[in-house]
């Protein structure tokens, strides 16, 4: 049985890019929460608790890496795409 994700959380500091992500995953039924950089997107975790995370790699200031470990913390359970 597989398990379906019903929130995710977008970080990445291409605004058009992630708009245009979150408009399609959206459509498709899925709650979806922003961030432009990676302290912002720990804060939106923080407070909304989204079941999975898409991460981008390379951000300016703190990177992917560090939202990794941030939240791997604050839920171990959180499946998290870089």
């Amino acid at each position: 049985m597989s398990e379906q994700i019903k929130s995710i959380l977008l970080c990445d500091d291409d605004a058009p890019f992630r708009r245009r992500l979150a408009r399609a995953l959206r459509d498709r039924g899925l709650e979806v929460y922003e961030a432009e950089n990676a302290a912002s997107c720990v804060d939106v975790f923080a407070e909304y608790h989204p079941e999975a995370v898409l991460v981008d790699l390379r951000m300016p200031g703190e990177g992917g890496l560090w939202v990794v470990r941030e939240i791997s913390q604050l839920d171990p359970r959180c499946k998290i795409v870089v």
